[in-house]
């Protein structure tokens, strides 16, 4: 490996450093002055910028064009259909043994006053409109979820398939579409006793048990490349990603041993912050059991105690 291959190696790994603010005046300098020399490193300085912003700003979902064209088709064929006519009502008889008195002091609907007889229509034309309305809105909530659900195994497979590329720049891509796919399936929105309750009504399991196994898959090859990618902005990038999850409690010890497997410094101090930011005393308990593993890099061990101490 040449002095200058390792050089942009080394400068690379600053990249996503920079952009989270934790690089030293003496780093940034360096790192500024190498990439004002070397075009591959402030080609690949551009996209990481690019990506880490893209990974702060999801887009919100906007119903399609063709979404409203089914709302008007089913709205045309539910106000074509015969048993949708308007209401006709009509009179008749009582009872054949119901005597003369009590005909003659019911009221009946000829004797109603006019005005009353004159909003019957009206009020026929109210109740048909809101079984119409229900049935059609039923049926573009089924569109509506059935849309989501496509949307969501197009971006779970191509992140899935991105995160295994060769490259750097394909591997970061794929950390996007990760967190894209996550906005989709409800990624980390879903915590604690809400999240059980839903999972456990009965229209909701089957619904939601496909989007489940797509967010354990995102997890845990976002996981993989937090621990094992070879690049420390790839790494990072995952992390970012995984953010939403690191205050859940069931997530919690991932995070804690993923600490302890880095062999990145730089990776083992974003995941302190991100532990202790989060605020819950677990946390702050697990990561005080970590200074006792005799395997935790050096200078981790000490920026973790100094964060403790400051952190009381």
């Amino acid at each position: 490996m040449t002095s200058r291959t390792f050089a942009c190696e080394t400068m690379q790994e600053r990249l996503t450093a920079r952009l989270s603010g934790a690089l030293t005046p003496a780093e940034m300098s360096e790192l500024e002055s190498h990439l004002a020399g070397c075009e591959t490193c402030t080609a690949e300085a551009a996209l990481v910028a690019q990506l880490w912003d893209g990974l702060a700003a999801p887009g919100e979902g906007v119903p399609s064009q063709r979404m409203r064209a089914r709302f008007d088709a089913a709205l045309a064929v539910e106000r074509d259909r015969p048993e949708n006519a308007p209401l006709a009502f009509h009179g008749h008889g009582g009872a054949s043994s119901e005597s003369a008195s009590d005909r003659s002091q019911a009221p009946t609907l000829a004797a109603r006053p006019a005005p009353f007889r004159r909003f019957l229509p009206l009020a026929a034309m109210l109740l048909l409109g809101l079984g119409l309305g229900y049935l059609t809105f039923s049926r573009q909530g089924d569109d509506v979820a059935l849309l989501r659900r496509e949307v969501g195994d197009l971006h779970t497979m191509v992140a899935l398939s991105l995160l295994e590329k060769a490259s750097v720049s394909e591997r970061l891509q794929g950390v996007a579409y990760s967190r894209d796919a996550a906005v989709s399936l409800d990624f980390g929105n879903l915590r604690g006793e809400g999240r059980r309750e839903e999972e456990s009504r009965p229209d909701s399991t089957a619904s939601r048990a496909a989007p489940a196994a797509e967010r354990e898959q995102i997890v845990a090859a976002l996981f993989a490349r937090l621990l094992e990618d070879p690049n420390v902005n790839v790494r990072l990038a995952a992390l970012e990603a995984l953010r939403p999850l690191a205050a859940r409690d069931d997530r919690r010890s991932e995070f804690v041993a993923a600490v302890a497997r880095q062999d990145s410094p730089l990776v083992a101090l974003s995941l302190i912050d991100l532990l202790l930011e989060s605020g819950t005393a677990a946390a702050r308990h697990d990561l005080e059991q970590l200074l006792a593993n005799d395997q935790l890099d050096p200078v981790v061990r000490g920026y973790l105690r100094d964060r403790l101490g400051r952190s009381a």
